[in-house]
C-alpha cells in the first residue's frame, strides 16, 4: 500500500494533488513544529494581474509550536480579504462555493487547511483515504525519518512516497530496513510560476488542469 505524508498547506501547489492522487491512503503532519516562511500560512495568487503572496495572520505564531497549535488572528478579517481578492480576480462559479466555506473552516490553522485541502480534492475528483498524524497515537518522540516510518507503519505502508524535495531527508535503507520502499514524486508539468492549485482551479479548464495533476514521474 502507497502512504504520502505531509504538513497541511495553506491551498498548496498542484505537485502536492499529485501525491495525494498517486497514493492510496494520506496523512497531514499537523504535530511537527510550525516553520516561518513556510507554506502553512501562504501562498501565491492573483490579485488584478499581479503576483501575490497571501500570508494567513496567526496568533503568536512560534517555530517552537506544532502546527495544529496555531489560530488564525482575527479570522472574520482574513476571511473577508481572501474572499476580496477571489472576487476580484477570478471569475468562477467556485469562487462563490469557496466563500460560502471559508466561515465552517476552522480558527485553527491545521484544521482550516485540511479543510480546504479536501475541498480541492473534490473539485479534482480525487477520493482517497485520509489520514491526521495527531489521531495516530504515533510515539510523539521520534522525530525525522523515523517519525515518517512510526507513521508508515501504523497505516500499514508498503511504499512510502514523497515530494521530490526530500530526497536529502531520508536515507533509503532506514525504510528498507522496516519493508518500506522509498520513493520520490516530481510534477513534470511545465509552467514558469507554481501558484496554489485554488489558482489553477479557477483559471485553467478542466483537461488541462486534469493533464497539470496527472504529469509527474516516480523515482
Amino acid at each position: 500500500m502507497k502512504v504520502g505524508i505531509m504538513q497541511p498547506y495553506f491551498f498548496p501547489y498542484i505537485g502536492y494533488f499529485s501525491l495525494i492522487n498517486e497514493v492510496d491512503v494520506f496523512c497531514f503532519l499537523d504535530d511537527v513544529n510550525f516553520i516561518n516562511k513556510g507554506w502553512v500560512n501562504r501562498n501565491y495568487f492573483r490579485s488584478r494581474n499581479t503576483d501575490l503572496l497571501l500570508t494567513v495572520p496567526l496568533l503568536k505564531k512560534s517555530q517552537n509550536k506544532k502546527i495544529n497549535e496555531h489560530f488564525i488572528f482575527e479570522k472574520k478579517d482574513f476571511d473577508d480579504k481572501f474572499s476580496k481578492i477571489l472576487k476580484e480576480s477570478y471569475d468562477s462559479d467556485i469562487v462563490l462555493e469557496i466563500i460560502k466555506k471559508q466561515s465552517d473552516f476552522s480558527q485553527n490553522i491545521s484544521e482550516y487547511n485540511i479543510e480546504a485541502i479536501k475541498f480541492c480534492m473534490n473539485q479534482l475528483g480525487i477520493r482517497k483515504k485520509i489520514f491526521v498524524a495527531s489521531e495516530l497515537n504515533a510515539d510523539s518522540g521520534l522525530y525525522g525519518s523515523d517519525r515518517i516510518i512510526e507513521i508508515c507503519k501504523i497505516l500499514g505502508a508498503t511504499s512510502y512516497i514523497n515530494p521530490i524535495g526530500g530526497r536529502s531527508l531520508y536515507n533509503k535503507s532506514d525504510f528498507d530496513n522496516e519493508n518500506i520502499s522509498l520513493n520520490f514524486i516530481e510534477n513534470k508539468f511545465h509552467s514558469d510560476f507554481n501558484y496554489s492549485t485554488l489558482h489553477d482551479l479557477l483559471t485553467l479548464d478542466k483537461q488541462l488542469l486534469i493533464e497539470k495533476l496527472e504529469k509527474y514521474e516516480i523515482t
